[in-house]
């Protein structure tokens, strides 16, 4: 009867909720256990990590030590808002064997995404054009891009790796203009003038392109600057030398502007005195001679009286003529002294040239820091006055 049902119908729900209860029970347990586990292996990390890093201390050679004490040398002159961890954490290390090149070239060739708003097309055996997804209301002009050569020392790096990606886009957003990102052969397998001949090439075709994509464009109204990272930077202003000497008005425009970020210019800069008592971060002499060595080839040496004309920017003895220039260096950087005197120089030409030196930054801060700190946010707005005053004012 309906009667009998009912109990034993209350007696069944009772059951099912104390077995509810219980299955929630061993739920918050697993978790509790799962997060105390967890716990417990996070803090043997850090105990196991700490315990090395006494073991490390106590067995240092003395050329460790050596080596540590320089790194925090350095460390304590960074300005404190651009001691990035990618600083703080970089072991003191050199590129100044193949074996140490190949590792980081294939590090830097890992492929990645540009940022979300900026859209990536392949040119194969070019390079890449990054460029704004959202023109926003004003179309662009599309006689106007930018043209940008990476870093890498001149022996590693790659035009269409991840870090090239992130860089480049950063460009696009900071100018909301396209940016070729130009592939070059490095001089772990191609010294001098592989990577200036592509260089070169990469330019022609950007004109080219612009031509295709534009039928009013002319080399009377087409603005490229070229923009370049350390050893990128060091191409950019070579490759504006040689265009100028070369330059046919009918056949290509030169450049309006070169956009130079912590060059490296003087292969002299690798053989000179060491007047600093430790190694610098990122980029030191060490690797500063190698990269110099392999560039030039077998048959120059960094520091001789004379190289192969356009081998080095700094060896122009004529600047007259150079696209007005933005340089900008940090006060830590190996190439800060070749970077002024390559700007004084420029000024001296009469080119129009704005030298940028951010004090307690180190090798290569341009592109490792967030871009939202102080000294970054009045970098960028430098960077685009100039590179605005150039390419889009008539």
């Amino acid at each position: 009867s309906d009667q009998q049902r009912l109990p034993r119908l209350l007696l069944f729900l009772h059951s099912q909720d104390q077995r509810i209860t219980s299955d929630n029970m061993t739920v918050s347990s697993t978790l509790a256990n799962m997060a105390y586990k967890g716990s417990m292996i996070w803090l043997g990390l850090g105990l196991s990590f700490m315990a090395y890093k006494i073991f490390r201390r106590l067995t240092m050679t003395e050329e460790e030590k050596k080596r540590e004490a320089n790194k925090n040398y350095w460390l304590d002159l960074v300005h404190p808002e651009l001691l990035n961890p990618v600083v703080r954490f970089q072991p003191d290390f050199q590129f100044n064997s193949r074996r140490m090149v190949k590792f980081f070239n294939f590090l830097m060739g890992i492929k990645g995404p540009p940022m979300k708003g900026v859209k990536a097309e392949d040119v194969p055996g070019i390079g890449v054009w990054f460029s704004p997804e959202d023109e926003g209301e004003k179309k662009r002009n599309p006689k106007v891009a930018v043209m940008y050569l990476h870093g890498g020392g001149r022996i590693m790096g790659l035009y269409s790796g991840g870090m090239q990606a992130l860089f480049c886009s950063r460009l696009v957003k900071h100018l909301n203009l396209p940016v070729f990102s130009a592939k070059y052969r490095t001089a772990l397998i191609d010294p001098f003038p592989a990577a200036l001949d592509d260089a070169i090439d990469a330019y022609k075709y950007m004109v080219d392109a612009i031509k295709k994509e534009d039928p009013t464009a002319t080399n009377e109204n087409i603005k490229i600057a070229i923009c370049g990272e350390s050893a990128g930077a060091g191409l950019a202003a070579e490759m504006a030398q040689r265009l100028l000497d070369e330059h046919d008005p009918k056949q290509y425009p030169l450049p309006v502007a070169q956009l130079l970020l912590n060059p490296m210019l003087d292969d002299r800069t690798s053989v000179a005195p060491k007047e600093y008592p430790a190694n610098h971060l990122i980029w030191n002499h060490h690797s500063n001679i190698y990269a110099w060595s392999t560039y030039l080839g077998p048959d120059h040496k960094p520091g001789q009286d004379e190289l192969p004309k356009y081998a080095s920017g700094s060896r122009r003895e004529n600047f007259e003529g150079l696209p007005p220039a933005w340089i900008t260096v940090g006060t830590l950087d190996l190439f800060c002294p070749e970077s002024a005197e390559y700007a004084r120089r420029l000024k001296e030409a009469g080119g129009p040239t704005e030298y940028l030196e951010v004090k307690g930054a180190y090798h290569a801060f341009v592109t490792i820091c967030e871009g939202d700190e102080p000294p970054m946010v009045e970098l960028w707005k430098s960077f685009r006055e100039f590179a605005w005053k150039h390419l889009l004012e008539d």
